[in-house]
């Protein structure tokens, strides 16, 4: 049986880059949306999703409201798209036992640190 692959995002550039499938062994079966196919701040789009394409080994959550300064211009945009969406892929994630993959910016940090920053680490409203 293939393992599957939701990829979120497959338009930017990063997801766009992980959606190509020639990276992937062939007994990956990848499933890339758009933002145009699936909009992340729909969690009954969302549901649907996990119901009628599913299960999924992992989602790899590559969905990104920017640049910056239209997330200045949109902030509640912003923070539902790179924030708060996230919240009902986790729990459906959880729900099905599958593992989620999400990537973050690392602009919250100055970059002043010697050592690599972790989740652990405080944030320093560096481009707050």
């Amino acid at each position: 049986m293939k393992k599957h692959l939701l990829i979120l995002g497959a338009s930017g550039q990063l997801g766009s880059a992980l959606s190509n499938t020639s990276l992937w062994p062939k007994d990956y079966k990848i499933t890339a949306l758009t933002h145009a196919q699936l909009d992340i701040r729909d969690s009954t789009a969302l549901q649907c999703l996990f119901k009628e394409k599913g299960p999924f080994q992992a989602v790899i959550n590559a969905s990104v409201f920017m640049p910056v300064d239209l997330c200045e211009k949109f902030p509640e945009l912003g923070f539902q798209t790179n924030g708060f969406s996230l919240l009902p892929l986790a729990t459906l994630c959880k729900m099905h036992e599958t593992l989620l993959v999400h990537f973050s910016t690392d602009y919250v940090f100055d970059g002043l640190k010697k050592t690599p920053y972790t989740q652990l680490n405080s944030n320093y409203g560096f481009n707050w």
